[in-house]
């Protein structure tokens, strides 16, 4: 019925559908433990990008988080300084003020006494009021 060279091409074809199949059921074995360990390598490697840029995310929100800190203390000190500054200025408007009347009532009183300025005092009296003057005036906002 068979003869001898059919069963030998069935013998031939039947060998290399067994190797076709065993290296077939190889290929998709190692394909599918490849594609494993790329999905949990990917995984693990995003998981580590994410932990570093969390990191990132969190020395940056604390450097500003220090810088914010910073310029909240120098606009404090800004308007302290501002504050004084204001304060010496109107302490120093009072002091002109009342140095300026003090002049004024010993000039009264000079002519007063003398029945006319003396010209020692007049001039005195014209140069400090010629000093408070050209005194520098404050910044008004």
């Amino acid at each position: 019925m068979f003869s001898a060279v059919s069963l030998k091409s069935l013998g031939g074809v039947l060998v290399m559908a067994l190797l076709s199949g065993i290296w077939w059921h190889g290929y998709t074995q190692g394909a599918g433990r490849a594609t494993e360990r790329c999905v949990a390598t990917l995984s693990q490697l995003r998981e580590t990008f994410a932990m570093q840029e969390k990191q990132r995310a969190e020395q940056a929100a604390q450097s500003l988080q220090a810088l914010q800190q910073r310029f909240a203390h120098q606009v404090k000190l800004a308007h302290q300084a501002e504050q004084d500054y204001l304060n010496r200025i109107a302490q120093l408007r009072d002091k002109t003020q009342h140095l300026t009347r003090r002049i004024e009532d010993v000039t009264q009183h000079w002519r007063d006494e003398k029945g006319q300025a003396s010209c020692y005092v007049l001039r005195i009296y014209s140069w400090l009021r010629a000093a408070l003057q050209r005194r520098p005036r404050a910044v008004r906002r």
